[in-house]
């Protein structure tokens, strides 16, 4: 028994006029009934399905002729959609045949969820990202691409109809946790899911009918990284490294992220029209926003170093490689305690500090210090750009009895204030 079943019926088989003729097409449980386009005086169809030869109907074999074309183009679209899934939408079938009678026109969007992430990818190479007001860059794409991978692992066949309420937690999830991925991973994977599921569905693309992914869970863990206190960084900064000139130069680039709190990307875009007097003002490239950040000592004597020429940019990692090399000739071994949160539970490593050290380091670093030095949060906030106390303080490294001990030290000082007037 096939399993697709054609058939052409007359929208109003015994009416006394030209009737439009329907094809009737049944499959799995389901039936679509869809006009053809072709129409036909009751009187010359006849119950082999067909307009019947007549000479009163000279047209007769032209119709018959793209009643063929249709069954045969019918059954193509059914076989092409079932090598994808065998569970085939009748929206699926009536758009392709809709396109086939010029009902609707094709569009360059690929429909297919696979296709769709590389045209997607390419639509959005060189453009700007409006909450960046940067290019884009190929990091995103790589995202992307890892994404269409994993769920290319899951479903050799897999399209937008997959996506839906066990998908996730059956499929996707499982298969990250097997792999062995972290929950911040497994996490920034199922956001990027998310995000090119939500682009499919939007009008510009309108190519993802389903909305399951919107409760796809995105989990999220406090890292744990690690900061460098005042003595450490300086431990560093005052290592002699001139027969070692590619470790200098990182650290100094190193200790001016320690000392200003920019990211990686935007210390080397530090230019001499940005130094104004004891300030450095700069928009940073992430966020967009104009920070004005101090200059310390430490910072103006590197700035003067380099005649305020920073050295030119070096990929993120032989610069983590570097950092690393510098805080061992820095002495900085000491054991530190370090763990990834998986789906098992934690794992726990020991590893000298100086392993743990890499660009975002020098950021947490500044904001760890300035907290320590008793410097108000909003006045980092300013320096660094963050836009909430609840993003800096993910950022801070202070375990809860520093914290206690700050208190301590706040209450003390404000019982051992006595008033200038008494009453």
């Amino acid at each position: 028994m096939a399993d697709i079943n054609i058939k052409f019926n007359l929208k109003q088989p015994n009416g006394s006029k030209p009737t439009p003729i329907r094809v009737s097409i049944s499959w799995q449980g389901n039936r679509l009934i869809t006009n053809t386009g072709e129409s036909v005086h009751p009187k010359y169809w006849n119950m082999s399905q067909q307009v019947r030869a007549t000479k009163d109907l000279p047209q007769y074999s032209q119709i018959n002729k793209r009643l063929n074309e249709i069954r045969a183009k019918v059954s193509e679209i059914y076989h092409q959609l079932k090598t994808v899934s065998e569970d085939i939408g009748k929206s699926e079938i009536k758009e392709k045949i809709d396109i086939f009678l010029n009902r609707a026109t094709a569009s360059d969007v690929p429909t297919d969820f696979l296709s769709f992430v590389d045209y997607y990818i390419e639509s959005k190479r060189g453009t700007i990202n409006p909450q960046t007001k940067r290019l884009r860059s190929e990091r995103t794409f790589s995202k992307y691409k890892r994404v269409k991978s994993l769920c290319l692992e899951v479903n050799s066949y897999i399209d937008f109809r997959h996506f839906n309420e066990s998908f996730y937690s059956d499929h996707y999830e499982r298969l990250m946790h097997k792999k062995g991925f972290s929950l911040n991973t497994i996490g920034k994977y199922t956001r990027t899911l998310k995000t090119l599921l939500g682009a499919a569905a939007k009008p510009k693309f309108g190519v993802n009918k389903y909305n399951y992914y919107l409760e796809y869970p995105v989990l999220e863990v406090e890292s744990h990284n690690i900061a460098l206190n005042k003595s450490e960084i300086d431990a560093m900064y005052k290592l002699d490294l001139a027969d070692k000139p590619y470790l200098d130069r990182v650290r100094d680039m190193f200790v001016i992220g320690c000392k200003t709190g920019l990211r990686f990307s935007d210390i080397y875009s530090i230019q001499k029209h940005n130094i104004e007097g004891d300030l450095i003002r700069l928009k940073t490239y992430k966020g967009t926003i104009k920070v004005t950040i101090p200059i310390l000592k430490e910072t103006r004597s590197i700035l003067s170093k380099y005649d305020y020429q920073l050295p030119s940019s070096i990929s993120n990692q032989k610069f983590n490689d570097y950092v690393k090399e510098v805080g061992k000739l820095a002495g900085l071994d000491n054991i530190e305690r370090t763990s990834i949160d998986r789906a098992t539970g934690e794992d726990v490593e020991f590893k000298p500090k100086y392993e743990l050290i890499s660009t975002h380091t020098a950021r947490r670093s500044f904001c760890t210090n300035m907290y320590n030095d008793s410097v108000p949060i909003m006045a980092i906030c300013a320096m660094t750009g963050h836009k909430t106390e609840t993003e800096f303080l993910k950022y801070l490294k202070v375990d809860k009895g520093d914290h206690a001990l700050r208190v301590l030290k706040m209450i003390t000082e404000l019982e051992d204030t006595t008033p200038m007037y008494s009453s």
